[in-house]
C-alpha cells in the first residue's frame, strides 16, 4: 500500500546506528536513548535503526519496536529509517509490524534462496505492497554476498511505495547508472565511507554510514554540501583513512570507536565478539588523531 500521509524528507547524512547490548547479549534501551541524545546534540537529525551496523539480523521480535520507541522519545522530530532483515516475505511483513514509530523501512536483499534479480523483484514488490511505510532497497554485498542488479533496482523504482535505495557496494558507477535510469525523485544514499564524494558526484542524495557514529562531522561535511566544494576532497581523504582503520575490525571496531567519542555502544551480540584488549588499544591509538575526543 502507499503511505497515507506525506513523509518527512531524510537529511543528507544519517548514522547507521550501533545497537547496544550488555555482556549477556541483552538489549540496553537506556544506552540506545543516550546515543540518540548525544548524536542529536551533535547535529544529527536522522538515524538508521537496526541496519547492518545495528546488528539488525540478530534482533529478536519486539526489539525493533523498542529501539524505535526509544529513539522517538529522545528525538521526536528525527527522521527514523528502520532496517528489515528477512529471508522471506512473511518474515519481512512480521518485522514491518514493529515500525509504528519509523518513517520508512530499509529492506535488505534476501540471500538464502533468492539471489537473482527476478526473485528479488518478486520479494520487494510483495513487501512494498504490504508495507504501511515507504520502502527503501538495501544493497550491501559485503554482508549478503549478493549485489542487487541495477536492472532490478530500475524495475522496483517504478513501484509507488519503493522510494529509494541505500547502496553500500562502494561502486559510484552503479549510483551513476541508477540515477540515470530511475525517476528523478528516487532517493539514492551511499553506504561506503570511502566513496562518498565520488558517489555524490554521480548523483547520490546523501549517505548512511557506520562512520557517522564516530565521525558525523566528516560525513555531513562531504554529503551536506556541493560535491564541487573545494573542501570535500580533504574531508573524504580524512574519512577514508579513518574508516580504513575502523572497518578492518567490523562492527566490534565501530563499537569500540563509537565508545571513544562518547556513545554507549555496548558489546556486540554473539557470535560477534568484542575486540581483545590489545587490538582495542591499538585501534584507539590509530584513530585518536582523527577525532574530536571528549575531555577525560
Amino acid at each position: 500500500m502507499s503511505p497515507s500521509s506525506p513523509q518527512p524528507a531524510p537529511p543528507a547524512a544519517l548514522p547507521a546506528l550501533v545497537t547496544p547490548f550488555d555482556g549477556a547479549g541483552h538489549l540496553e534501551v537506556a544506552a540506545h536513548e543516550h546515543n540518540i541524545a548525544v548524536l542529536t546534540e551533535r547535529g544529527v537529525t536522522g538515524f538508521l535503526i537496526a541496519g547492518s551496523t545495528g546488528e539488525g539480523p540478530y534482533l529478536l521480535p519486539g526489539e525493533r519496536a523498542s529501539l524505535l520507541a526509544g529513539a522517538r522519545r529522545r528525538a521526536p522530530q528525527a527522521f527514523l529509517l528502520c532496517g528489515i532483515a528477512a529471508q522471506s516475505v512473511a518474515q519481512a511483513i512480521h518485522q514491518l509490524g514493529e515500525l509504528d514509530e519509523a518513517d520508512a523501512a530499509l529492506v535488505v536483499t534476501p540471500n538464502t534462496y533468492a539471489p537473482d534479480g527476478e526473485r528479488q523483484v518478486v520479494f520487494y514488490r510483495a513487501v512494498a505492497d504490504a508495507a504501511a511505510k515507504p520502502v527503501w532497497l538495501y544493497n550491501v554485498p559485503a554482508v549478503t554476498g549478493y549485489n542487487l542488479p541495477v536492472e532490478a533496482v530500475v524495475a522496483l523504482a517504478r513501484h509507488p511505495n519503493i522510494i529509494g535505495i541505500k547502496d553500500s557496494s562502494g561502486m559510484p558507477e552503479r549510483i551513476d547508472e541508477i540515477r540515470q535510469k530511475c525517476p528523478e525523485n528516487f532517493l539514492i544514499y551511499a553506504g561506503a565511507s570511502r566513496a562518498l564524494a565520488a558517489s555524490r558526484r554521480c548523483g547520490a542524495d546523501g549517505a548512511i554510514t557506520a562512520s557517522s557514529n564516530y565521525a558525523f562531522h566528516l560525513v555531513d561535511g562531504i554529503v551536506g554540501r556541493s560535491p564541487d566544494n573545494d573542501g570535500v576532497a580533504g574531508l573524504q581523504s580524512e574519512l577514508t583513512e579513518l574508516a580504513r582503520f575502523v572497518e578492518a575490525h567490523g562492527i566490534p571496531g565501530t563499537k569500540t570507536v563509537a565508545t571513544l567519542v562518547g556513545l554507549m555502544a555496548g558489546a556486540p551480540r554473539s557470535p560477534l565478539l568484542p575486540l581483545d584488549h590489545d587490538t582495542a588499544s591499538m585501534l584507539r591509538g590509530a584513530v585518536g588523531p582523527f577525532l574530536d575526543l571528549p575531555a577525560s
